[in-house]
């Protein structure tokens, strides 16, 4: 059986060892009847091919909130605060490789050393120092272009430029990783034969990282980013050095801390779009802008650290020289494999999840489900993170508050001052027509308050059985005042009110990343609040119109039909 012999010594050398002929078997023999005379004394001529299977192809991860994305191998996963404001989400994919010996192509056009050791002195008995370009291996000058061998058995030991031959010694170096780098070793039987082909499929001695930040909103990411893998002295390995007349392979830790940078980053790339939306973008090392680390690295020893020049922002927050942490454990760099780390950036907001817990959301991604985003902590305001379509505030104009004001600012003023949007879904005495048994005087419960209903219908939150509710306008106004509209009553009156802006440098843009990253959906329209207005004889419910622009109250016919947005208190 052809056996890897480096692989009794060092683990982490897993390369393929296969030696094809033109057949079956290299224990056959493979020629034809001319080329099967006798070589014992002249030696079997060698020919040289060279192949590789490559990298892996990056694989998607199903990130909660980075929806529409296939499942790859996730290996391991860990979540971190960054400071500013941001948290993180790490996974490491193990990216796809090819399965079959079919998808191996040809070798990269490059020099190439070939080693012949005799297995029994472990003498070397043959060098051969070319080019291949494709098809064919050429020594050059200074080498006999004739590679011949007398029959036995030979461990063979092929590498790349990219790695250094010194005093019989081959060495991989951390600074001289590239995708062209290439090794392997493999026993050899020569046959008694006038030629006879060796196949090298060629692997990778380096384990390829690739970085991919992901980002909520479809311009998560602007400007010029770039960064590093960064390491400490004493952290990673430096060399491996393989003595071949052994074999063995020794490695050492590199001696003072270091990086290895990427070449670049893509510009911000939009994710797929759903239902016509567009909800992440990411930034990502090409396929050709990875950096290499040797095997028996562990990812834990590095941090990712954008580049003191990078001028670019995420969320319009700075990111030179923001470390990423990456607090994986047990993740070890294996030889010939390519990895991409995937970090998913969150805007840290509280939530409430669906046991009736606040927090941010990465601490809780994979124990908890998010049902509402925190709008105001000092009265534990929640708003829902979906939305309800097309309900009435009421099926008739008869059905009224018992408590209400003028559609003017100041009426405006003192509606906001009540916070009373549970006590309109949930108390009888908040309520004129509506009769029968005192079930049916809750708006929440009587089929004439259909958004009222619609929104006691989604049941109740936790061990404590919260209530959603429709919001007042009270609940509103903290609500946008959160969301970035400085002022909401701004301005107002019967007549009407512009749009009032949301402030910041995010602007709206706020408001998609929060609801996109939990897997909610911002505000786009019309809303019910829970009030109504006095003027017109109580006809009119009181209304939020909300968009890309900015917001402002208003008001609506009751009998009209828009969106209920839930809330809830904790």
């Amino acid at each position: 059986m052809k056996k890897n012999v480096l692989k009794v010594f060092v683990s982490a050398l897993m390369v393929m060892a296969a030696v094809v002929n033109t057949g079956c078997s290299n224990e056959a023999s493979l020629a034809s009847d001319v080329q099967q005379e006798q070589a014992a004394t002249e030696g079997t001529a060698l020919s040289f091919n060279f192949d590789f299977a490559g990298y892996g192809k990056e694989q998607s991860v199903a990130t909660r909130g980075v929806a529409g994305e296939a499942k790859g191998r996730v290996i391991a996963s860990s979540v971190s605060s960054l400071g500013d404001g941001l948290e993180a989400y790490t996974e490491v994919v193990e990216d796809a490789k090819p399965q079959t010996r079919a998808t191996y192509t040809s070798a990269p056009a490059q020099k190439y050393t070939i080693l012949a050791y005799n297995k029994a002195d472990r003498q070397k008995k043959g060098e051969w120092v070319g080019s291949y370009d494709g098809s064919k291996f050429t020594p050059k000058a200074g080498f006999s272009s004739v590679q011949v061998l007398q029959p036995g058995e030979y461990e063979f030991f092929v590498f790349s430029e990219q790695l250094t031959y010194k005093d019989g010694k081959i060495i991989i170096d951390i600074n001289k990783g590239s995708a062209n780098a290439l090794f392997n070793n493999l026993d050899v039987k020569i046959l008694p034969q006038k030629k006879q082909q060796v196949n090298f499929q060629l692997e990778s001695p380096y384990a390829r990282v690739r970085m991919k930040i992901n980002g909520f909103s479809s311009q998560a990411f602007e400007g010029s980013i770039n960064g590093a893998l960064k390491y400490d002295k004493g952290g990673v390995n430096g060399t491996c050095t393989i003595d071949p007349s052994g074999p063995t392979a020794n490695y050492a830790s590199v001696t003072e801390a270091g990086q290895l940078k990427y070449k670049h980053f893509t510009n911000n790339v939009e994710g797929p779009q759903q239902n016509g939306v567009i909800k992440t973008s990411y930034i990502i090392t090409p396929e050709d802008a990875g950096v290499y680390f040797l095997p028996q690295t562990y990812l834990n020893k590095l941090s990712f650290q954008f580049a003191p020049e990078a001028s670019g922002t995420i969320y319009k927050k700075p990111v030179a020289n923001k470390v990423l942490p990456l607090n994986l454990k047990d993740v070890e760099l294996k030889n010939g494999k390519s990895y991409t780390i995937w970090q998913t950036i969150y805007y840290s907001a509280d939530y409430l999840f669906e046991d009736g817990t606040v927090g941010t959301l990465v601490p809780n991604l994979k124990q908890r489900k998010p049902v509402a985003l925190v709008v105001d902590k000092n009265r534990k305001i929640c708003m829902s993170l979906t939305e309800i379509r097309e309900k009435q505030w009421a099926t008739s104009p008869d059905v009224k508050c018992k408590t209400h004001e003028n559609q003017d600012f100041d009426g405006l003023k003192n509606t906001i001052a009540k916070y009373d949007g549970y006590a309109q879904t949930w108390n009888t005495n908040t309520t004129d027509g509506l009769y029968g048994l005192p079930r049916a005087r809750f708006k929440a419960y009587n089929e004439r308050c259909p958004a009222f209903k619609a929104v006691a219908d989604l049941g109740q939150v936790g061990s404590k059985k919260l209530k959603w509710y429709v919001p007042g306008a009270g609940e509103w106004d903290s609500a946008l005042k959160y969301l970035g509209v400085t002022d909401p009553t701004k301005d107002f009156g019967y007549g009407g009110s512009a749009a009032q802006p949301w402030a910041g440098s995010l602007g709206y843009r706020l408001q998609e990343i929060l609801f996109y990253q939990a897997n909610g959906v911002p505000l786009t329209d019309w809303y019910w609040a829970a009030n109504d207005w006095k003027t017109d004889d109580q006809k009119k419910g009181v209304t939020v119109i909300a968009g890309s622009k900015g917001a402002h109250f208003g008001g609506a016919v009751k009998t009209d039909h828009t969106k209920v947005r839930p809330f809830i208190n904790y």
